[in-house]
């Protein structure tokens, strides 16, 4: 993970943005416009200049004058857009005239990022030069945090190696112990003490376990690992692994199958704590056997928690720059042409008259059209960025009771509310739940009317260790496993009038509340929603 320092350094560090102007009183305006941004302000009076730079320097961005003598700011933006080394650095047109639709979209053609009319309006040039300044860091912190996760990788992987190489050296030397046992005591005492050593300082967690999940042995790496004082005390609190360690019970019923068939290999989960906090971590391990019966398991625990929160971190950080590109282009190749077809359609209400009912009702229907058009942006927008949160303290059954309240549930469906009145309130954005909860009670409410058995939607809520449990099910149609493992994917829908971004948002809201959602479901038997959130962010 980039350290602290790493990164004060890059944010210390002056960024470089080039001012391109045929006017030294303009340049001189611009910089001193920027100049509390802590910026490395590179000057051209013309597009000639401003390419020469270009050969032994990188940009955040490049403000660059359109109507420039010579080469002007266009012609320069196009060679800019040829050299691979510059292509990707965003240019921002400024303008001391109203652009043409044909300039504009000659000028996004160009690769421009925006446009800027003069005279210059200092607080909008600095804000759209820090927002660019801003991405340039984040880049520069995605590469160095890119090289350290390989080097955490690389680390994994070699003591994961080691510990292979150990337990093998093990049993090969426990066999041959086993056949003579008598003629090599002071040997075998030599290699226990050898063993003993290896057990009790390696890093990694080191344990052994029955096949009803009782501990043998864990050595102290592992105790430490999880917080407990002893391996006596570890054996007490967790009579049985499988069931009490792992977070998700699914994954502990999973992890023992895969195990008792022979050897499990960089398994990984998420288990608790003594005082129940989570960690994260890979799990290796084989059945050992004799005389025909498997006996015990054995196996290695490495803590990965830490190069778990940096691979969130980055993948974050890469999916919100390939968001930002992807809502900037749906902005200008949908969204203008749908503002020009609204206005045109406003002129034509104007100018039909209300004495021309046919055309009218078209108008309208055209302009129902583009609406939901509109709305399909928003809502792709929507599901592929990082949702920001306004956290408050909220009581999910009073939340829940509210959503129910306003939505129309048909009087054909019973609605059975099974709510702990135990639950504490959580940190959640409400707004944000409400849209979760509101989502998933529509969709039972829409498989339960394409149904014809007896129509039931049950809500309940529970305290599940530190989460709350949230469990939505319906006696609807269901869903085959075809839909359901593509349940989380954008744009696939089953239904003939879905957009097939529901589930989407849904799942990054949850995820974003640092929680968990889990779906089952199958044909003619209904479909069950699991909603899990955190008791404390």
């Amino acid at each position: 993970m980039l350290n602290q320092g790493g990164t004060e350094m890059i944010y210390a560090q002056k960024i470089n943005v080039m001012l391109v102007d045929d006017n030294p009183n303009n340049l001189i305006s611009m910089e001193a416009i920027l100049s509390d941004l802590n910026l490395n302000i590179v000057k051209a009076s013309s597009g000639e200049e401003a390419l020469r730079h270009l050969l032994n320097m990188d940009f955040a961005v490049i403000i660059l004058d359109v109507t420039m003598p010579g080469m002007d700011g266009f012609e320069t933006a196009r060679i800019i857009r040829q050299r691979q080394q510059t292509r990707h650095i965003p240019i921002i047109f400024v303008t001391a005239y109203a652009r043409t639709e044909l300039e504009t979209q000659r000028g996004y053609e160009l690769g421009a990022a925006d446009y800027l009319f003069t005279p210059v309006v200092p607080n909008v040039l600095k804000g759209k030069v820090f927002v660019f300044v801003d991405l340039f860091r984040t880049s520069m912190i995605v590469r160095q945090q890119a090289i350290e996760m390989a080097e955490v990788n690389q680390k994994l992987y070699d003591a994961h190696e080691r510990m292979v190489k150990i337990c093998k050296e093990l049993h090969k030397v426990t066999s041959r112990l086993e056949e003579n046992v008598e003629s090599q005591s002071q040997q075998l005492m030599t290699i226990e003490s050898s063993y003993r050593s290896i057990f009790e300082n390696v890093l990694e967690g080191i344990f052994q376990i029955t096949e009803d999940g009782k501990i043998l042995l864990a050595n102290p790496a592992m105790v430490n690992m999880l917080n407990y004082d002893s391996c006596e005390q570890l054996m007490d609190a967790v009579p049985n692994v499988f069931q009490q360690l792992f977070v998700y019970p699914e994954r502990g019923e999973e992890f023992r199958q895969r195990i008792s068939a022979g050897m499990v290999h960089s398994f990984e989960a998420g288990i608790y704590t003594k005082d129940n906090n989570i960690i994260w971590v890979l799990l290796s391990a084989n059945a050992v056997h004799g005389k025909g019966m498997y006996v015990y398991y054995e196996g290695v625990m490495i803590n990965i928690t830490e190069h778990k929160k940096l691979e969130e971190k980055l993948l974050k950080v890469e999916k919100a720059e390939a968001v930002a590109k992807l809502a900037g282009e749906t902005a200008h190749e949908i969204r203008n042409p749908l503002q020009v077809i609204q206005t045109g359609l406003y002129l034509l209400k104007m100018t039909a008259g209300k004495e021309d009912e046919k055309t009218s009702t078209t108008i309208k229907q055209m302009e129902h059209a583009v609406q939901r058009a509109c709305k399909f942006i928003d809502e792709l927008i929507d599901s592929s960025r990082i949702p920001e949160l306004n956290i408050s303290y909220v009581n999910i059954n009073s939340l829940l009771e509210g959503v129910v309240n306003e939505i129309n549930i048909p009087s054909s469906i019973k609605v059975d509310l099974e709510l702990d009145k135990s639950l504490p309130n959580i940190p959640a954005d409400s707004e944000r739940l409400c849209e979760v909860m509101h989502n998933l009670i529509k969709n039972a409410i829409e498989s339960m009317e394409q149904s014809s058995r007896e129509k039931e939607l049950r809500i309940k809520t529970e305290l599940e260790k530190e989460f709350v449990k949230i469990t939505i099910s319906d006696t609807g149609k269901g869903m085959s496993e075809d839909e359901l493992s593509n349940i989380w994917t954008a744009f696939y829908t089953s239904k003939s009038m879905g957009k097939g971004l529901g589930m989407t948002i849904v799942k990054r809201l949850v995820e974003s509340h640092k929680g968990r959602i889990d779906v089952e479901s199958k044909v003619d038997a209904g479909t069950r929603v699991v909603v899990r959130l955190m008791r404390s962010m």
